[in-house]
C-alpha cells in the first residue's frame, strides 16, 4: 500500500469517527444510557464500601466505578 493510500485510509477513518460521535450529543439514548450506568454505580457503591470494612482495606476514588465497569471498558 502506497503512503498516500494509508494517509486517505487514515484521514477517512477520522472523519467516519467524528462523524459518529458527533450525534452522541442529540441522542436521547446516550444520554439516558450514561444517567443509568451512573445510576449503577452509585448503588453499587454501597455494596463495595461494605466489602472494603469487611476486609479492611483502603479503596480509592474511582475504584467503586472500575469495579463496576470494569469487564465492559
Amino acid at each position: 500500500m502506497k503512503k498516500s493510500q494509508f494517509k486517505m485510509d487514515i484521514h477517512q477513518i477520522f472523519l467516519l469517527t467524528k462523524r459518529n460521535f458527533s450525534d452522541w450529543g442529540k441522542n436521547p439514548r446516550i444520554w439516558m444510557t450514561f444517567a443509568l450506568g451512573f445510576v449503577l454505580c452509585l448503588m453499587l457503591t454501597n455494596q463495595i464500601l461494605e466489602q472494603a470494612q469487611t476486609f479492611q482495606t483502603p479503596v480509592q476514588m474511582f475504584e467503586p466505578l472500575i469495579w463496576t465497569f470494569g469487564e465492559s471498558l
